[in-house]
């Protein structure tokens, strides 16, 4: 593909507001996840996870390993963004491309384990207020930067260095 010699190109321009998305998520990450250590030193994880515990509920242990693991590999991901984007690594439009959509499906299906594991013991629907608001803050940065990455002289032009022939 040819591109014209006046594209924009650096890290700039829309791409700042991509950055500032990038630094944020990690911390956001983590402050989503605060509650999470006291689940397992609380007596809650032994309560929940024990079978014949009167509050054991099945299936609860999966459920929080799913969420652990999840929550883990979102911090990783990103951490991963931020140095490619630092970087303008060729690869980062498509790594970013796949964080949101694994950011978005990992919160889809969280939602629905939650809702199967906990029907039998509490009111809960796929789409209760906290999950609406999670696909709201992943869905919507995903519809208006993915097709970004795709569209964008700007990221064609930027995103180079590691690619053969363009160290």
């Amino acid at each position: 593909m040819m591109i014209k010699e006046d594209t924009p190109r650096g890290l700039d321009g829309w791409l700042m507001l991509v950055c500032f998305g990038l630094i944020v998520t990690p911390i956001w990450i983590l402050v989503e996840s605060r509650d999470t250590p006291s689940i397992f030193t609380d007596g809650s994880w032994a309560a929940l996870t024990t079978p014949g515990a009167e509050a054991y509920i099945p299936h609860y242990k999966s459920i929080m390993i799913f969420e652990v693991c999840s929550q883990l590999a979102r911090l990783l991901f990103s951490v991963i963004l931020l140095i490619l984007f630092s970087r303008e690594h060729y690869l980062f439009p498509r790594t970013y491309i796949a964080f949101r959509v694994f950011d978005l499906s990992s919160h889809l299906l969280g939602s629905w384990l939650v809702t199967l594991v906990f029907e039998g013991y509490a009111d809960v629907s796929v789409l209760n207020p906290h999950t609406v608001q999670q696909l709201l803050l992943t869905g919507i940065p995903s519809a208006i930067w993915i097709p970004y990455m795709l569209k964008s002289r700007r990221v064609k032009v930027t995103f180079v260095r590691g690619k053969a022939g363009n160290e």
